[in-house]
């Protein structure tokens, strides 16, 4: 049987002035077929409601854990992917209300394969994608240019053998005025190599909106003013 973890999938929303008219969504795609996960917002932060699910031969746990208020995507997946390959695409989603000015953009992700068999193991990109993980806004679609992660694979060793994945990284990029989009969106899309190879993966899209040079002159003013008054 398959098993996939999401470890704090959702992310929380963005603190920042405005009102975000919708939820946070959380999705995962197994041999094309489409399943959503649960979620819900507490005390302004969006959480993933802990839960186990079973979509055919496929079990995915959530786990609830409340991520730092910004316009930032995290996430943990762990795959035991049982029988032949099989293509796995998960998909996450946050409202976004980001203050008008450039932004600044990073993009990660980082993992490790376990060879179950000694066959060899690996991921490749898939549905003609030329990386593992992709970053946009959407109102309409933009593409972040923070997509990071391509194919990786290793050769027959011996059974139980642990390999690497990355790390890679995008960023810190030098991004556009994003204050007039309504959503950041993270997808992570591969081909497993099966017979039971585990498969561990996390990552992460940030994007920051600077505050203006002035503002921060005036913060370290108003720290030593306060010092000389202590």
């Amino acid at each position: 049987m398959r098993f996939a973890r999401y470890v704090a999938a959702a992310a929380a929303l963005a603190s920042v002035a405005g009102f975000a008219v919708a939820g946070p969504v959380a999705t995962v795609v197994i041999d094309g077929s489409s399943y959503e996960l649960a979620s819900f917002e507490a005390d302004g932060q969006f959480r993933l409601v802990p839960a186990v699910y079973t979509f055919g031969d496929t079990t995915i746990e959530t786990l609830a854990g409340p991520r730092d208020a910004g316009a930032t995507i995290a996430y943990g997946l762990a795959i035991v992917d049982a029988g032949g390959a099989s293509a796995f695409s998960f998909e996450f989603s946050m409202p976004i209300t980001l203050d008008a000015g450039a932004t600044t953009i990073v993009s990660s992700i980082v993992g490790g394969m376990t060879d179950f068999t000694g066959n060899g193991v690996g991921i490749s990109t898939t549905g003609g994608f030329d990386t593992i993980q992709r970053s946009w806004v959407a109102g309409p679609v933009t593409d972040l240019g923070v997509d990071v992660g391509g194919s990786v694979s290793f050769g027959p060793g011996p059974s139980g053998s642990l390999y690497n994945y990355g790390a890679f990284a995008t960023g810190p990029v030098a991004g556009p005025d994003l204050s007039s989009f309504a959503t950041l969106h993270v997808a992570v899309d591969f081909l497993a190599s099966g017979d039971n190879d585990v498969i561990v993966l996390t990552g992460f899209t940030d994007i920051v909106v600077p505050a203006p040079a002035s503002m921060v002159a005036l913060a370290g003013l108003g720290l030593v003013s306060r010092r000389r008054r202590a």
